[in-house]
């Protein structure tokens, strides 16, 4: 087996009962998602997207986020609507990249800067939190919780 083609590790385990959660971002936000992802952790175990390593590295490693996550946050603060319109594409696809787990809990923050495009945005899929003032926690709360819920679920 060459070096290229070595499976790589299973992620480490988190705490039984922690849920993972797959934030997402653009690589702009990465400053800007810090409050999301400090408030997040206190929670759930946070994986977030790569972005050094080759095209497929990449990849690679966001389909197997995809896969083993049980919620996902699509933090929409410097991408565009073609950006979010296809990370929504990429969770919802994830059962047919070999996720073996119920469908991911799903939720969008909608972060500065303010357009009026963001402004109306919605979806019947997910909620649609909007956060134009910062991190507000009681606004997540409702997906917390349900995020929370998934991690105390026994194991099939």
């Amino acid at each position: 087996m060459t070096e290229t083609a070595k499976p790589r590790p299973p992620a480490a385990p988190a705490k039984p009962g922690t849920a993972s959660l797959y934030l997402v971002y653009d690589q702009r936000d990465e400053a800007a998602v810090a409050p999301w992802a400090d408030l997040l952790f206190q929670s759930f175990e946070i994986v977030q997207p790569l972005f050094e390593g080759d095209e497929r590295e990449v990849r690679e490693a966001h389909e197997e986020a995809l896969r083993q996550c049980d919620g996902v946050l699509l933090f929409y603060g410097a991408g565009n609507e073609a950006w979010l319109r296809r990370k929504l594409t990429e969770v919802q696809k994830s059962p047919g990249t070999g996720r073996t787990k119920p469908p991911p809990q799903l939720c969008v923050v909608q972060a500065p800067p303010r357009t009026p495009v963001k402004e109306r945005f919605r979806t019947h899929y997910c909620p649609v939190v909007a956060q134009w003032n910062g991190c507000e926690p009681e606004a997540l709360r409702p997906f917390m919780d349900a995020l929370s819920a998934v991690g105390r679920e026994p194991a099939p």
